[in-house]
């Protein structure tokens, strides 16, 4: 109960001042994780909107998008991706959602933003927030989620420079942390990108239960991507003394599905207890790769 009204107090904060305030107070209650009921309204507020969407702007841009249409090669990638959403498909059927809402944004944000476009694994991210939002809503602040996030962005974009630096970032920590499992990867000719992909690309959507995947929401949309890099390096940190025994085949096999064989409470704990890994760490490691490579 006293969780439940000190962030009311800076809910009512936020919508004075347009923001979520940036205080150890708050950064204590999300290293609490957001409530059930208040992640609807905490997360829009810390994802913002950076493209000024309103029901308006939104209301017209469905006309034009039922009018116009989207390319159907785009629009068959996205069918075909929602029926892989298996497990989400049923909590949102729990919730009034359907598979066509989930469909409408998606579909919504080709329209809009045919430069960034739909790319595989943004259905986990949209039925995420459909989870926790109307359909408007949802559009809003999946929008906003990725055109405001330049990792996100460069993500989607196939940016390659900058996902090599983010993969050789990772690899940097990963030998500071893990040695024996750094060498391990690196003698079996096995690169971070064969795991780190499909985990960056939906944020952890596919790899744990909804629980732990909203609680690592919780503490990414608060202090960005630094919480999946930490997540991907405590997942491998758990999974070291398996997979140090196993072969190139069975690392490769094994270390995709690891995810949902560690102890998730465990890792939360990890990521949490992860100080020396912060924005600002991370964000030079990336230039300094970067810079090597121009």
């Amino acid at each position: 109960k006293e969780e439940i009204n000190a962030w009311e107090e800076e809910i009512s904060n936020a919508k004075r001042i347009g923001q979520v305030n940036r205080s150890e107070r708050v950064r204590s209650l999300v290293d609490k994780f957001i409530p059930f009921t208040l992640r609807g309204t905490v997360w829009p507020q810390l994802i913002g909107n950076q493209m000024q969407i309103n029901r308006a702007y939104y209301d017209h841009l469905v006309q034009c998008y039922e009018r116009d249409g989207i390319p159907k090669d785009a629009k068959h990638v996205i069918i075909e991706d929602i029926n892989r959403t298996h497990p989400y498909l049923k909590l949102l059927e729990v919730r009034g959602i359907s598979k066509e809402d989930l469909q409408h944004v998606l579909e919504l944000f080709q329209y809009l933003r045919p430069d960034i476009g739909y790319v595989q694994g943004m259905n986990y991210l949209a039925s995420i927030l459909l989870f926790y939002m109307t359909p408007y809503k949802a559009f809003k602040y999946f929008t906003n989620l990725i055109v405001s996030s330049r990792f996100l962005t460069s993500l989607y974009r196939f940016d390659i420079n900058k996902f090599n630096a983010y993969i050789r970032a990772f690899d940097y920590f990963l030998e500071l942390r893990y040695k024996k499992m750094y060498d391990k990867l690196k003698s079996c000719g096995i690169s971070s990108d064969i795991f780190l992909v499909e985990w960056f690309f939906t944020l952890f959507s596919r790899a744990f239960t909804l629980s732990t995947v909203v609680k690592l929401w919780d503490l990414f949309l608060y202090n960005g991507e630094c919480i999946l890099f930490k997540t991907a390096l405590a997942v491998v940190g758990q999974a070291e003394e398996e997979l140090l025994d196993k072969d190139s085949e069975d690392i490769i096999v094994y270390i995709r599905q690891c995810s949902y064989k560690v102890d998730q409470e465990k890792l939360l704990g990890t990521v949490l207890l992860d100080s020396s890994l912060g924005p600002k760490s991370l964000q030079e490691t990336i230039l300094k790769f970067r810079s090597k490579d121009n």
